[in-house]
C-alpha cells in the first residue's frame, strides 16, 4: 500500500490492534490513527494493511445488492464483487450509460473514488 493513496477518513487494518481503523492525519511518512488518540503517537505505514473490497463491506457503506451479484448505490456506482479484482460502473445519466473503472480492490480506495465523484465521505452504517 501506498502511503500517497491515503486520505484522512480512509479505513485501515490495523495489525497490532487486529481492528479497523480511521485515519486521522498523515505525517511525514506515519500514520495518525483515531485510535491513537490516548498517546498521540503515530503509527508507522508497516503496521497497517488495506482492507479487500467485499460484500459485506459494500453492505455497510449502503449498497443495495442486485442482479447477478452486483451491488449499487444511490443509481451511480455499481460494483462487480465476484471479479478478482473488483470493477467497479459509475452510471453517468438514468439511461444507464457508463464507464467503467477496474482494479479497485481495497475499502480505500472505493473511499477516496467515492469521495472524489459525489464530495462525500464513504462511511459505513455501523462505523466501524
Amino acid at each position: 500500500m501506498n502511503i500517497k493513496e491515503l486520505k484522512i477518513g480512509n479505513l485501515l487494518y490495523w495489525k497490532d490492534e487486529e481492528a479497523t481503523a480511521r485515519v486521522r492525519g498523515i505525517l511525514d511518512g506515519f500514520i495518525q490513527l483515531e485510535d491513537d488518540i490516548p498517546t498521540d503517537i503515530p503509527t508507522p505505514i508497516d503496521f497497517l494493511e488495506p482492507i479487500p473490497l467485499t460484500e459485506e463491506w459494500l453492505r455497510k457503506f449502503g449498497f443495495v445488492i442486485g442482479w447477478f451479484g452486483w451491488c449499487e448505490k444511490d443509481r451511480l456506482f455499481a460494483v462487480d464483487v465476484g471479479a478478482e479484482e473488483c470493477g467497479v460502473f459509475i452510471y453517468i445519466d438514468e439511461t444507464l450509460s457508463h464507464c467503467e473503472i477496474q482494479k479497485v480492490k481495497y475499502v480505500h480506495q472505493l473511499q477516496n473514488l467515492y469521495h472524489a465523484l459525489c464530495n462525500e465521505e464513504l462511511i459505513p452504517k455501523d462505523n466501524e
